[in-house]
C-alpha cells in the first residue's frame, strides 16, 4: 500500500491508456476511513482502483482452515 509503487506501476501501462490522480494516489494512503477508492482519471482507457485488504487476517483464516483438516485427518475423520 505505497502511492509511490502505484503510480511507478501506473506509469509503465501508460501505453495502454492508464492515467492516474496522482493526487488522489497519494492522499489515499493517509485516509483508511473507505473500503476502496478510483485512483484513475476520468480520461483513463482503464479505470484503476485501490482495494484495502488486510492479508494478515486472510492468511490466519486459510491457516486454521489447513490445520483443522490435518487434525480431521490424523483422527480419521477425512469425510471428502
Amino acid at each position: 500500500n505505497c502511492w509511490q509503487l502505484r503510480s511507478s506501476v501506473c506509469k509503465k501501462l501508460k501505453w495502454l491508456g492508464v492515467n492516474i490522480n496522482e493526487k488522489t494516489n497519494k492522499k489515499i494512503d493517509e485516509d483508511y476511513k473507505w473500503d476502496y477508492a478510483v485512483i484513475s482519471k476520468p480520461s483513463s482507457k482503464i479505470k484503476i482502483m485501490v482495494i484495502h485488504q488486510n492479508e494478515e487476517a486472510e492468511m490466519t483464516k486459510i491457516a486454521k482452515k489447513l490445520i483443522k483438516k490435518r487434525m480431521k485427518n490424523e483422527r480419521g475423520e477425512n469425510n471428502n
